[in-house]
């Protein structure tokens, strides 16, 4: 866990996330995406930095973020060089993902990809009929019992 004191987060990184469906192939617009404090002192942990929309892209704005100095990366033995925070994204139609630890380095752009995947057109079993009830596999539920083939 990357525990690290606020003091120490005098950088400033930048975070734009892309979102997409189809193994990336097919941006989602109007994703929602809430990026959370994963660093901070245990109060604040888990707080909502920024709650972000994809454009007709499935990209967020650019938005700056606190990171460590460059310079705690060249020291040995120092805290990581980098902050880290939680994303929740989410759009209609798809299952939720969500990335923990993401890292944001000082005077850097992350770019964190976030691939939905559709929610199936049924979430039930193949087996219930229209009106809510089960068949037994192999039966046509259409038919009488004395015409079912055995």
């Amino acid at each position: 866990m990357n525990e690290q004191n606020n003091s120490a987060m005098t950088g400033t990184g930048y975070l734009i996330v892309r979102v997409s469906t189809a193994l990336g192939a097919i941006p989602v617009a109007g994703a929602s995406v809430i990026v959370r404090d994963y660093n901070g002192l245990s109060e604040n942990k888990g707080a909502v930095i920024a709650n972000l929309t994809t454009n007709e892209d499935g990209i967020t704005p650019k938005i700056v973020l606190s990171a460590p100095a460059l310079t705690n990366s060249t020291v040995p033995g120092n805290n990581f060089p980098y902050a880290s925070y939680n994303i929740d994204v989410y759009a209609e139609g798809y299952y939720r993902q969500f990335f923990t630890g993401v890292p944001v380095y000082d005077g850097i752009t992350s770019i964190q990809p976030a691939m939905l995947v559709p929610l199936a057109q049924s979430q039930g079993p193949d087996n219930i009929e229209g009106n809510g009830s089960y068949f037994e596999e192999g039966v046509n539920p259409s038919l009488k019992p004395d015409q079912q083939n055995s």
